[in-house]
């Protein structure tokens, strides 16, 4: 089985975030990464696959610093945010937000090609349209290699990263419920779009 990837640029934002928005974290988690990871997280080229291993290495050392749930999430809003508005991700989504009339339902017929896009063997991503009142529909993640993952956090950072994502939609405000979820890697979240 192949390893699981992750683009260096959701990496590399990450660690960008976390120096931006609390230095003391940053400057913590920095002196406790492997040199290995150290190495793939610095890489100068954004669009670049590095193990997961690493990727999460970070992940769980930012969560177990700034704690676990809501703080956990909310940071990850202004990560995802982050990460859409960087040019190599910022002309996709430019893009996908043009596909429909509604740009929160662009966004979620995008969900599954971003997901391709940033993750390799971490399973797969689809969606259900389900337009009732302020409802999107349902974002169903299936395979996440969970039994070598922190899951918690993996459903802690994409409920933020989808709120993060509706941030780009000026007036709308994305909300995010999780309704199944099953150990090691399965995940459904029902998504709002809300006016603000």
């Amino acid at each position: 089985m192949a390893e699981p990837l992750v683009r260096a640029a959701v990496s590399q934002t990450l660690l960008r975030t976390l120096r931006r928005v609390r230095p003391d974290a940053a400057k913590h988690v920095d002196g406790t990464l492997s040199s290995a990871a150290r190495a793939n997280l610095e890489s100068l080229n954004a669009l670049r696959w590095i193990p997961m291993d690493h990727h999460m290495e970070l992940s769980d050392r930012i969560r177990e610093f700034i704690g676990a749930g809501e703080r956990y999430r909310v940071f990850w809003q202004d990560v995802f945010d982050s990460l859409l508005r960087r040019p190599i991700f910022h002309r996709f989504v430019d893009m996908a937000m043009r596909m429909l009339e509604s740009p929160a339902e662009s966004l979620l017929h995008f969900a599954p090609r971003m997901y391709g896009h940033i993750f390799q063997e971490c399973g797969d991503c689809s969606i259900e349209v389900k337009r009732e009142a302020n409802q999107l529909g349902m974002l169903t993640i299936a395979g996440w290699p969970g039994e070598r993952y922190e899951f918690d956090g993996f459903v802690e950072a994409m409920h933020g990263s989808i709120e993060g994502a509706g941030g780009l939609i000026p007036g709308c405000r994305f909300e995010v419920e999780t309704v199944e979820l099953i150990r090691p890697g399965l995940v459904r979240l029902r998504i709002w779009a809300h006016e603000t």
